[in-house]
């Protein structure tokens, strides 16, 4: 009973068991693990987020001052606009920082980066792996989030967290996840890869079975196996052949 109090106190059980999903994928007809990271190795896949995400990285990214008047004016002097366009932080540059948050959008459907503040002044985004966090709610029932650092677990209220949502279209505190939307479709395409490859692998050879006029002798058997059977197998044995009796 302790190691479950222990457990259940450091994850939150319904949505840490999403994450574990994603990580060790998701099981369905195709009989296909899907993940984030085999859903990368369909080329479809790989192009379609490579695309999103390097498009939407070099977008401009404009801060605006609002008139009584409704006029809006450009404010390329504020702070934000150098961080949001120039310099998110010490180790990136916009669109690398953009191009990291767009591509966690099209596998877990969200995308975080934690506010940096030098007293009440916004100075930096800090990438936050999405599959590290988790919002959570407390008993006040006040957002925060749950960010797993190299193992260790911080707590982080929701005006310290930049969270950039997907799709979710019943209210929640996070989006949902394409890959685990899409699991079927792309374990069926995973799985149409994989048979086209071991049909090429084994040099389009069919398998079948041998019956020879004749019943043979064990010695027999075996030379015709070596002359006309494993002669036309394929890589590693596919393309197999079996003699009748």
């Amino acid at each position: 009973m302790a190691i479950w109090k222990w457990l259940t106190g450091r994850l939150n059980v319904t949505s840490d068991l999403d994450k574990w999903r994603m990580m060790w994928g998701f099981d369905h007809d195709s009989g296909q693990n899907v993940t984030p990271d085999s859903a990368m190795k369909l080329s479809t896949w790989w192009a379609a987020k490579r695309l999103i995400s390097e498009t939407i990285s070099t977008l401009p990214a404009g801060v605006f001052a609002t008139a009584s008047n409704d006029q809006r004016t450009a404010r390329k002097d504020h702070r934000l606009y150098e961080i949001l366009q120039i310099t998110p932080n010490a180790d990136q540059t916009a669109v690398e920082f953009w191009e990291g948050r767009i591509a966690p959008l099209c596998d877990f459907g969200n995308s975080y980066a934690e506010k940096k503040f030098i007293g009440d002044r916004l100075v930096a985004l800090q990438p936050m792996k999405a599959e590290n966090t988790t919002p959570l709610r407390d008993s006040s029932d006040r957002l925060f989030y749950r960010f797993n650092d190299r193992g260790k677990n911080e707590d982080l209220p929701k005006d310290k967290v930049f969270h950039i949502k997907g799709f979710a279209p019943n209210d929640e505190d996070e989006g949902l996840s394409p890959v685990a939307y899409a699991a079927r479709s792309l374990g069926a395409a995973i799985s149409a890869e994989r048979a086209s490859a071991r049909l090429f692998s084994k040099g389009l050879r069919n398998s079948g079975f041998w019956k020879p006029p004749v019943t043979m002798d064990k010695d027999q058997r075996q030379q015709f196996m070596d002359n006309y059977v494993k002669p036309f197998e394929g890589h590693e044995g596919q393309g197999w052949g079996i003699i009748m009796p």
